[in-house]
């Protein structure tokens, strides 16, 4: 029962904040059509307040999604009043701050409407809301009275009444000439009443041709992208060519770098990869024995690793924060995983963007950002300027520009992280470009054509635009270069990956004779590179040393064996890591056609009132 009550309060109160303290007793519209087009309305309103209020907004409605708006001027109102304005309305503030009116009182409100020629090529029309659908009360009884400035044909004329898009007939009376009247009562919240009239092409005469801006934005996208491309050319020729990078191989990886620094340098990524990486690079260094029991592996702290960067000792005192072994079996319930994401990560992209280590260009990388801010003002100049006259769809436009410009640059920057990009990855991100500039070009021409605008012009805009935004994105993304250092160390890990995967086996056997554990000294960069597999297989058949930092239950025979090792426990160690919080890598004025009798609400004026 508290239930029903609870609900029955809910629904009184709604209705109440949603109904006016108003309703309205009679309302007589009457208007006077000109040659040009320009309606002459006049509307006295009998209003009733129920409670006591300053006055009401008249709300009238000025632009429309096919792109008319209309002019209002003259007005007039029989009570003080004020003028405000958003994009679509202009409302009449009517009524005094100062004083409050309740039960009877009587507007009389006129103004000149003027919506400019039409845009049909064989006929020309009269198609107004007398009353539009947005009252929020009821009105009593409505007189109506169009005069037009030339006879009519009475078979051409409809009026509709109801709700929003209500086809509904309503009763009139026709002089037989050019007067077209009416009365109708007891008209509910939200219902209109809509005349429209067809008459022959020429009725109108001299009427308001509103301003056609497609050749303008097509200019204007023209010369802006013209002088964009030349910018954005002049910075890539000045700021976006490297060196070229000259491989030579090289028996060692680059010095004081671990395999998280190489592999976080080699693909712009540090990943669970880079991470596991570190567990045989700290074994091979001493610092940690690995052991396995069936599924788990133990690892044990040797000693701390000694002259290593901030970011790895953090990496390494978090392995064993809880003691001296760690279980991959335990480590989803450590912090390891938020460490790895919120520390290390940020770490290592901060060593190798500031300082000596920096790998880019800092002037280059300025010229980048430069590049990328113009190419979205080209983005959001281009919207506007295609867009003249109606702003809603120029800000729309704007966001779809700018989230294009976005996703292009990301989709870049994905493929461009790593040195060296292979011709499928490039073929795959121009279809998805190609793509993506067909799918924009769609959307925005499909919301920036108009009544008033030429589509031709505004096609070849939108098209223009759709090209240059991902241009842009490209010239900003590669208008960057290597720093000396960043030049040398690519140039000495690209020699390093080169030599583990053509290294001969003369050559291997002429380094194993002179350091026996060549191949453990080297395995953890091979892992950090993508190339366990091809470094193990380089040893086959020659002779074998078991690593002195793995025990076990497995009987080892070959190389073979660590590679192995490595996915077993990279699959283990990343799954926990990631439970652990690791991430891995990173309405109104609607079109007609002739014959159409048009419908309740779907003219031009109307709009409503609300109180204040």
């Amino acid at each position: 029962m508290k239930k029903l009550i609870f609900v029955l309060v809910f629904l009184l109160t709604v209705f109440t904040l949603s109904a006016e303290n108003f309703y309205i007793e009679n309302y007589s519209v009457n208007i006077d059509v000109q040659e040009n087009r320009v309606y002459n309305v006049t509307e006295d309103i009998d209003m009733y307040f129920t409670s006591p209020s300053h006055g009401f907004y008249r709300d009238i409605p000025v632009n429309y999604e096919n792109g008319f708006r209309a002019i209002l001027s003259n007005i007039s109102v029989n009570e003080k009043w004020d003028r405000e304005e958003n994009n679509d309305f202009i409302s009449l503030k009517i009524g005094d701050a100062d004083t409050l009116v309740k039960g009877r009182k009587h507007y009389t409100i006129s103004y000149s409407y003027d919506l400019g020629a039409d845009i049909y090529p064989d006929y020309d029309e009269f198609y107004f809301n007398i009353i539009g659908d947005a009252w929020d009360c009821e009105i009593n009884n409505v007189d109506f009275k169009v005069t037009f400035p030339k006879p009519i044909d009475k078979e051409k004329i409809y009026l509709t009444t109801g709700h929003y898009s209500s086809t509904a007939r309503g009763k009139y009376l026709f002089d037989g000439v050019a007067t077209v009247s009416g009365t109708i009562s007891g008209l509910k919240e939200r219902e209109a009443i809509t005349l429209r009239t067809e008459m022959e092409e020429g009725y109108f005469v001299g009427a308001r041709v509103p301003k056609d801006y497609s050749a303008l934005g097509l200019c204007v996208t023209v010369i802006s992208a013209l002088i964009l491309l030349f910018i954005l050319i002049y910075l890539y020729k000045k700021y976006g060519v490297d060196k070229p990078i000259v491989v030579v191989p090289r028996f060692n990886p680059p010095e004081n770098l671990s395999p998280l620094a190489v592999g976080y340098i080699y693909d712009s990524s540090a990943d669970d990869r880079d991470f596991s990486a570190m567990i045989f690079y700290w074994a091979d260094k001493g610092c940690i024995k690995i052991e396995e029991r069936k599924k788990d592996f133990i690892l044990h702290k040797i000693k701390t690793p000694e002259n290593a960067p901030k970011e790895e000792l953090v990496l390494f005192n978090a392995l064993f924060l809880n003691g001296d072994e760690l279980s991959t079996k335990s480590i989803g319930s450590t912090k390891l995983g938020v460490i790895l994401q919120n520390n290390i990560k940020p770490a290592l992209v901060k060593r190798f963007s500031k300082g000596e280590q920096s790998l880019k260009d800092k002037k280059a990388e300025g010229k980048s950002n430069l590049a990328s801010l113009f190419g979205i003002l080209f983005a959001i100049l281009s919207s506007v300027v295609i867009n003249l006259g109606n702003m809603d769809v120029a800000i729309f436009s704007v966001i779809v520009n700018i989230l294009y410009f976005s996703v292009a640059s990301i989709l870049i920057w994905s493929a461009a992280k790593k040195h060296e990009i292979s011709s499928g990855v490039k073929i795959v991100i121009s279809i998805i470009l190609l793509a993506l500039a067909l799918v924009v070009s769609v959307v925005q021409f499909s919301f920036a054509i108009t009544a008033r605008c030429t589509p031709i012009l505004v096609l070849i805009s939108t098209l223009i635009s759709a090209i240059v935004i991902p241009l842009s994105a490209i010239f900003a993304q590669f208008i960057t270069k290597r720093s000396e250092y960043g030049q040398r160390i690519v140039e000495e890990i690209l020699g390093y990956r080169e030599f583990i995967e053509k290294v001969e086996i003369d050559q291997l056997k002429t380094l194993i004779d002179q350091d026996p554990e060549y191949y453990y000294h080297n395995l953890s960069y091979a892992i950090a590179l993508g190339l366990e597999d091809k470094w193990s297989k380089k040893f086959e058949g020659l002779f074998f040393t078991p690593a002195s930092w793995y025990t076990g239950t497995d009987m080892i025979i070959d190389y073979w064996f660590y590679s192995r090792m490595f996915r077993r426990f990279n699959s283990g160690y990343t799954a926990k890591l990631i439970t652990s919080g690791f991430e891995g890598k990173s309405t109104g004025g609607s079109m007609t056609f002739s014959g159409s009798s048009g419908f309740s609400g779907g003219g031009f004026g109307g709009g409503g009132g609300r109180s204040w």
